[in-house]
């Protein structure tokens, strides 16, 4: 018996894990709702980023991948990291987050290496298994500017420089 934690949504997001469920019955794998139902989102979150409790097997959410990759690891899989959801460590993974981070990694291929060593380690770990992606496209019309789509240029606290002409 597995116990899967999850978030109250709409309509489709319960038929989508009601399905989940019923594949994973059809494979002789045994799944039930955390607490027998889904979760009001708060409580999900207080249950998912509990370093107390862990009587879950499986969780469903979502989240953005940075612009800049090498900083994914760092949030998502180190130990101390409130957004470590599935609440994996392990030395190794320590070892090559810190590696990807070092100054070394100021050196791009060097940088490049360790990422690709770390994907291959959490392919293997499959700790986090992804169910789809979703992508977002922004269209931004020649009239607006000081607003950059380019990585290379990401601001967290822009929108006050940011103008439309005609």
């Amino acid at each position: 018996m597995l116990t899967m934690l999850d978030q109250k949504g709409s309509k489709n997001d319960e038929a989508v894990r009601t399905n989940y469920i019923q594949l994973w019955k059809k494979v002789g794998l045994n799944v039930k709702l955390y607490e027998g139902k889904a979760l009001e989102y708060n409580n999900y979150l207080d249950v998912l980023s509990s370093n107390k409790r862990h009587d879950f097997d499986l969780w469903t959410g979502v989240w953005v991948l940075p612009p800049e990759p090498t900083s994914y690891p760092s949030y998502i899989s180190a130990p101390d990291s409130e957004l470590n959801y599935g609440h994996f460590t392990s030395k190794e993974n320590d070892k090559l987050v810190a590696q990807m981070n070092s100054p070394k990694a100021f050196n791009t291929k060097y940088r490049i290496g360790q990422m690709h060593k770390w994907q291959r380690y959490m392919q293997k770990e499959a700790y986090v298994v992804p169910l789809y992606y979703q992508y977002d496209l922004e269209t931004i019309s020649k009239n607006v500017k000081n607003f950059s789509t380019t990585t290379e240029n990401v601001k967290y606290n822009f929108w006050d420089q940011v103008a439309l002409t005609k």
